[in-house]
């Protein structure tokens, strides 16, 4: 799964926050409901074979407090390679297509 952590400007997780997900490509929305306090699900497996192995847009909305922001994170299904993203492992299978990953966007938003 590829989440998305809520927190306040204390690092509290934010329970109360309205987040809407757009898939930039087909432009389909959905609202996201909590998962586990202050963690939101952007995409999962079920979109493994539907997405591009280099990777889509999903604009992330979070209202909250009368304020929103907009983050954008993008997902694919390519391993990651050495030097791709920090932290990253190294794909052992090049080809696997085998889940949906985060390659490139915030993992968190502190709202304000």
């Amino acid at each position: 799964m590829v989440t998305i952590s809520l927190v306040n400007a204390a690092g509290n997780p934010v329970s109360d926050a309205q987040v809407r997900v757009r898939r930039v490509a087909t432009n389909t929305t959905r609202d996201v409901a909590e998962d586990l306090p202050g963690i939101y699900t952007i995409a999962d497996d079920m979109l493994r074979d539907s997405l591009s192995a280099d990777g889509e847009a999903f604009e992330v909305s979070v209202r909250w407090k009368n304020r929103t922001q907009r983050v954008t994170v993008q997902v694919g299904t390519k391993d990651p390679t050495p030097g791709t993203a920090p932290g990253a492992r190294a794909a052992t299978r090049p080809d696997c297509r085998c889940h949906v990953r985060r390659l490139s966007g915030p993992e968190r938003i502190v709202l304000r």
